[in-house]
C-alpha cells in the first residue's frame, strides 16, 4: 500500500510538473507570438508612416515646382507685356515725329516759295526801259536779295499756324539772281516733338530750294 501511494504521488508530481512545463511553454509561445505580432504591427505602422511622409514630401516638392513654374510664367508674361508696351509707345512717337516732319517740310517750302515770288516782283527799271532783257522783265538782284531776307525773317516771326512751331532758325543758304530768274535755298532746324528712348537725336536739318522767273512782256 505504501508503495502504491508513493507511486501515485510520484505520478501526480510528474503530471503536475508536465502540466506546469506545458503551461510555461504555451505561455512562452504566446508571449513570443504576441511579441512577433506587435513587432510586425509596429513595423507595418512604421512603414505606413514613412510611406505617408514620403508621399507628403513628394507632394510638397511637386507643389513647390508647380508654384515656381507659375511664378516664372507670370514673370515671363510681365516682361513680354512690358516689352510690347515700350514697342507700341516707340512706334507712336516715331509716327508722330514723321508726320510732324512732313508738315514742317511743307511749311518751309511754302516760306521759300513766298520769298522767291516776292523777289520776282522787284523790277530793274533802268534795264527794263533800255530794253536789254528783250521780252522778259529784268530783276534788280540787289533789292531782290534784301526782299528775300526780309520775307524769311517775317515768316519766322509769324505766330500763325502757317509756320510750324517745331521749326527754328531759318537761314538763307543760297541766292542766285540773273536776268529774270531767282533761285534761293533755305534750311531750318526741326525739333522733334518726341525723342525716342535711348536716342541721342533730338533735331533734324530740313532744306528747301525754289526757283522762279519774272513775268514776260508780251
Amino acid at each position: 500500500m505504501s508503495e502504491q501511494r508513493g507511486m501515485s504521488e510520484q505520478r501526480g508530481m510528474s503530471e503536475q510538473r508536465g502540466m506546469s512545463e506545458h503551461r510555461g511553454l504555451s505561455e512562452q509561445r504566446g508571449m513570443s507570438e504576441h511579441r512577433g505580432l506587435s513587432e510586425q504591427r509596429g513595423m507595418s505602422e512604421h512603414r505606413g508612416t514613412s510611406e505617408r511622409r514620403g508621399l507628403s514630401q513628394q507632394r510638397g516638392f511637386s507643389g513647390k515646382l508647380l508654384e515656381l513654374r507659375a511664378n516664372n510664367e507670370k514673370g515671363s508674361i510681365s516682361i513680354l507685356v512690358f516689352g510690347l508696351f515700350l514697342l507700341s509707345v516707340s512706334l507712336i512717337f516715331l509716327l508722330t515725329d514723321l508726320a510732324s516732319m512732313i508738315v514742317a517740310q511743307r511749311s518751309l517750302v511754302s516760306a521759300t516759295e513766298n520769298a522767291t515770288i516776292q523777289a520776282t516782283h522787284i523790277l530793274d527799271r533802268s534795264a527794263y526801259y533800255r530794253g536789254d532783257s528783250g521780252f522778259s522783265v529784268p530783276l534788280d538782284c540787289n533789292e531782290a536779295s534784301r526782299i528775300v531776307s526780309r520775307e524769311l525773317n517775317l515768316w519766322m516771326q509769324d505766330g500763325s499756324s502757317i509756320r510750324r512751331s517745331e521749326l527754328s532758325g531759318i537761314e538763307l543758304d543760297s541766292f542766285y539772281c540773273s536776268g529774270d530768274l531767282v533761285e534761293i535755298g533755305t534750311s531750318a532746324q526741326f525739333i522733334l516733338p518726341f525723342v525716342l528712348p535711348g536716342s541721342l537725336i533730338s533735331k533734324y536739318k530740313l532744306t528747301s530750294k525754289v526757283g522762279a522767273r519774272s513775268r514776260t512782256v508780251g
